[in-house]
């Protein structure tokens, strides 16, 4: 957004006569995955950024080929920001313009102010995506029938099959409902924020009101339905007076069981202690069932991010991950769970195909050392793969074997890396108090000695690694610092306390 801006910025701060930069402009303008969706027949769409240029691009198994379902300019700060492929993979709702408190981020000061806007496009060849209006968090239903999204205080829905239907309003009030589920017969469950607490509700299509499920002064969050459809396990978490929170700290959370025949709720597991800390990359796979007996959760219970299993009728819990390392993220993978995590090396991502029932594990190759945003369709997995030279691209693994059967490259986007320095390498610090942690060093090829720059990252749940960040802002420091060092500066980028991937006591 506003890339002439930050070009300026970043040819002032590159201009130094000890090796001459290439365009500012073009070394930020690589292509870089921003999101993905699955559809639940093996098919994803993802969102690509390139310079000034936003594409949203499906591809359907099994060859995956890419085709390109919409692309615009950024220039007005419209980009395409989202997008949720319906599961039957036949269409796809995308979101341009970027969504604040007030409306949208307005960079090039229209008048007419920009709105977040809903389009609806196919994924067949329709001739053009058609624009819905105003609309926030679309997801389809099940079937893919309905385009479920909130537009001001209310829900509204779509009918897919008819290129001539119009939203309609679907819900009077819904605009905060949100993590939906819906039933086999239709019905809508989901959570009612009420900032600080919130509600379980379940709505049936046309009824002149909510049947609330669960309610209280606690925080309700990632309702799932048993496959079966007769039971919702949620996250019970502690009522809280204020929204803005430490995001660092973690916190005690309770597995709760709801019998959606007779209403009955029992916890299937209370941590008590602290063992979930906020603004973690992946809630999706916080908790998730594995069969209609078997639940998997994410917990922090002994300190470190790991996946556990528990039976649906109760018990002690079984860690299906090591200690001593952190779950990134995970996502069902048939009878298996992929799950990208760094318990081989912490200053990267690693992969691996965990069996819910057993533990048992199979490593997975996979040489880049920054993986993340997996999406799981039927027997395929997607996620975003990013390397020293390369930033986040396309990766697709069959889950069976853990081959990855798509990988995309700057190649296929047209685009040359000019970073001409050498990849940064790991180094290992020690704090005043010995507590030892990580730095990503970018090192001048040329005689010494050089002038030194520290690079203090955001977040503060960030992770630096030696290579290419999945997030865009991150990646662009990243090659920021590489043409840094191509100029003769030597640059630390240093993890710092409090960043993610070292365990809750660092």
């Amino acid at each position: 957004m506003n890339r002439s801006r930050i070009g300026l910025l970043t040819a002032a701060l590159l201009s130094t006569p000890v090796v001459a930069a290439p365009s500012a402009d073009y070394f930020l303008d690589f292509p870089q995955v921003e999101a993905i969706s699955a559809a639940k027949v093996p098919a994803f769409t993802w969102i690509v950024r390139q310079g000034d240029k936003t594409s949203l691009y499906f591809g359907r198994a099994p060859s995956f080929r890419r085709v390109t379902l919409a692309s615009r300019s950024d220039e007005d700060g419209q980009p395409i920001t989202d997008a949720k492929l319906s599961p039957d993979g036949i269409h796809a709702a995308f979101l341009t313009g970027v969504p604040t408190n007030d409306g949208a981020f307005n960079p090039a000061g229209l008048i007419d102010a920009p709105e977040p806007i809903l389009w609806l496009v196919g994924t067949a060849g329709s001739p053009k995506p058609r624009k819905l209006g105003p609309g926030l968090g679309p997801e389809f239903t099940p079937d893919g029938r309905l385009l479920l999204f909130r537009r001001g205080g209310n829900m509204w829905s779509l009918d897919t099959r008819s290129t001539l239907a119009k939203p309609k309003l679907f819900a009077k009030g819904g605009g905060d409902w949100s993590q939906f589920v819906v039933t086999s017969n239709g019905d809508l469950i989901f959570v009612a924020d009420r900032r600080g607490y919130s509600f379980i509700g379940r709505y049936r299509p046309g009824a002149a009101k909510v049947e609330w499920l669960v309610t209280g002064a606690e925080r309700l969050a990632l309702p799932v339905l048993s496959p079966d459809g007769t039971r919702l396990a949620f996250m019970r978490l502690q009522g809280r007076e204020h929204v803005i929170t430490d995001q660092t700290e973690a916190e005690p959370f309770a597995i709760d069981l709801l019998d959606l025949n007779s209403g009955a709720i029992r916890t299937l597991w209370d941590t008590r202690g602290k063992a979930l800390t906020l603004g973690m990359d992946d809630a999706e796979g916080a908790l998730r069932w594995a069969g209609n007996e078997r639940l998997m959760f994410y917990s922090e219970t002994d300190g470190w991010g790991r996946l556990y299993a528990i039976p649906a009728s109760g018990g002690v819990p079984r860690a299906l991950t090591p200690p001593g390392c952190m779950v990134a993220e995970s996502e069902a993978a048939g009878d298996r769970v992929l799950v990208i995590h760094n318990c081989i090396d912490r200053d990267t991502r690693q992969l691996s195909l965990v069996d819910p029932a057993t533990g048992a594990e199979q490593k997975l190759s996979q040489p880049d050392p920054v993986l993340a945003m997996a999406a799981s369709s039927g027997a395929y997995t997607a996620m975003v793969a990013a390397g020293p030279d390369e930033a986040a691209l396309l990766r697709i693994v069959e889950n069976a074997s853990g081959k990855v059967v798509a990988a995309e490259h700057y190649a296929d986007y047209g685009y040359t890396n000019n970073l001409t320095s050498a990849a940064p390498r790991e180094v290992q610090l020690a704090a005043a108090d010995g507590q030892h942690f990580s730095g990503i060093l970018f090192a001048p090829s040329t005689p010494g000695p050089h002038p030194g720059l520290i690079y203090v990252h955001g977040g503060p749940q960030r992770q630096m690694f030696p290579a290419f960040s999945y997030m865009h802002y991150y990646s662009n420091d990243y090659a920021i610092n590489r043409m840094l060092s191509a100029q003769g500066y030597t640059v630390l980028a240093v993890n710092y306390r409090s960043g993610i991937g070292y365990g809750q006591a660092f």
